[in-house]
């Protein structure tokens, strides 16, 4: 915090654990809508007018020099500081002479078993994290997801928000991320780490924590439906410059990423090339010269007998680009994932280069198609924005999309001692597979074509079928 007593030094490494009350974890009636993090706005007791007394944190377990500092000219961040609205007297710091510190509390999620198992829980983590000016000392909010038998299946963060982010200058930013909370979850232990870079004080900061949970059932992520919460960066503000880091709704963000305005402020004005239909809004990458991220998990477990059979399609598309000659830009990739959260493929779309945009502001459709491989339970969409030149992350995108499609339906015709598979003549570019066998890892081969057409439909025929196993056909694009 670079406070009076070394305002001319530099800082070093801490960490700041963030678990719940001191003693057995707390089981709560109502689990949600709540803040579960207890005294997560450090106003639980006293708080230290020069940051360099260690001080006890009602409701926390703390180890090292854990410490909260008060908002004043002592410390390292002023009432008029870059915070939360609502902020109080005081905020967590890493505190004095130390390079590791930390707080933790434990929310015990027992009593919601069955809804989380389910798959119905979906849990928001939130926080205001900062530093001191140009110094790296930084804060990183932690939610682990713990099973009964005391072993880690999962975790969501948010921060750190480094010097760059604050653009240099002391104070905290808010950032939140949201998932659904695996299923066997039965603790949610909450950590803060604060990271000393250099010098003898830690200046990690954080103020406002919360974690929320919310019952809501998967969407049975139906047919031919943008199965995206907030595509097109219409759900909250916009910077009317870019420079603001606003929070982006549905949307788990990293970095500087922010939503901006169409505008005569920002990169793109509403004659620019781009959407027809764009709204008020565009995502952006920040303020920033690092990489920065937006990422949302779509729950497709409604769907997984298509998945693991018929087949399904995935159809992703956006609209990407950057700022005039720069090489900035936005990439958009749908990653599938099975019930381990192990990747099973890809997707991605762009990136759209200046030379794509022919050096011209704006923005550029992309869309691909692929089908979902066997196994995938979850689709991890992420959109990276990357820069290349100047002091922003000029990566833009709007309008995002990725939706669903089954496999036509197959027809199947027994009968003069051989088997006709059928399908409607407009899905010509799928191909016939079969197997012998349905588990989820059976291994599927490709029904060489030429194929027969007749009509409106499409078929292959099998001779000879009282000689050959049982067979299981599906289509596949």
């Amino acid at each position: 915090m670079t406070m009076n007593h070394h305002a001319s030094q530099a800082l070093s490494f801490a960490v700041l654990l963030l678990f719940a009350a001191v003693g057995a974890p707390c089981a709560r009636a109502d689990m949600y809508g709540a803040n579960l993090i207890l005294n997560g706005d450090a106003e639980s007791g006293s708080g230290s007018y020069s940051g360099s007394d260690v001080v006890s944190v009602p409701h926390w377990n703390s180890s090292g020099n854990f410490t909260v500092a008060q908002y004043g000219a002592s410390t390292g961040v002023l009432a008029t500081c870059p915070g939360p609205s609502s902020r109080g007297a005081n905020y967590f710091a890493g505190g004095p002479n130390t390079a590791a510190s930390s707080a933790w509390q434990d929310v015990n999620v027992s009593t919601i078993g069955s809804d989380i198992d389910a798959d119905f829980v979906v849990c928001n983590l939130s926080g205001w994290l900062g530093g001191w000016s140009g110094d790296n000392d930084n804060a990183k909010l932690t939610a682990y997801y713990i099973n009964a038998s005391g072993q880690t299946i999962g975790s969501l963060t948010v921060g750190p928000v480094l010097a760059a982010d604050r653009v240099n200058v002391t104070g905290l930013l808010y950032r939140q991320a949201t998932i659904r909370i695996p299923h066997g979850t039965r603790t949610i232990r909450c950590m803060l780490t604060m990271t000393r870079v250099s010098g003898s004080y830690n200046d990690g900061y954080a103020d406002n924590l919360s974690l929320t949970l919310v019952n809501s059932p998967p969407p049975a992520a139906p047919n031919n439906t943008n199965l995206l919460v907030n595509p097109g960066a219409e759900l909250g503000s916009g910077s009317s410059d870019g420079s603001a880091v606003l929070p982006v709704p549905g949307w788990t963000t990293t970095g500087s990423f922010t939503v901006a305005q169409y505008g005569s402020g920002s990169d793109v004005i509403s004659s620019d090339p781009g959407p027809p239909s764009r709204g008020a809004n565009y995502f952006y990458g920040g303020y920033t010269t690092s990489p920065t991220t937006a990422s949302q998990d779509l729950d497709v477990y409604s769907r997984a007998a298509e998945i693991d059979t018929s087949g399904l399609s995935c159809n992703l598309s956006g609209w990407l680009g950057g700022w005039s000659v720069q090489n900035d830009n936005a990439q958009f990739t749908a990653n599938f994932l099975d019930a381990n959260n192990q990747s099973l493929g890809a997707l991605t779309i762009g990136p759209v280069t200046a030379s794509d945009r022919t050096n011209l502001t704006g923005l550029l459709y992309r869309s691909a198609v692929a089908y979902v491989p066997s196994g995938t339970r979850t689709i991890r969409c992420t959109l990276l924005m990357t820069q290349y030149t100047g002091s922003y992350n000029d990566g833009l995108a709007d309008n995002l999309s990725l939706t669903l499609s089954s496999a036509p339906q197959v027809t199947i015709v027994h009968g003069g001692g051989s088997v006709t598979v059928m399908w409607p003549d407009p899905a010509g570019d799928w191909t016939l597979q079969r197997t012998s066998n349905l588990a989820v890892s059976a291994s599927w081969t490709d029904v060489t074509p030429p194929y027969q057409t007749s009509g409106n439909n499409r078929s292959y025929t099998l001779t000879g079928v009282s000689s050959t196993p049982v067979q299981f056909f599906r289509l596949r694009r």
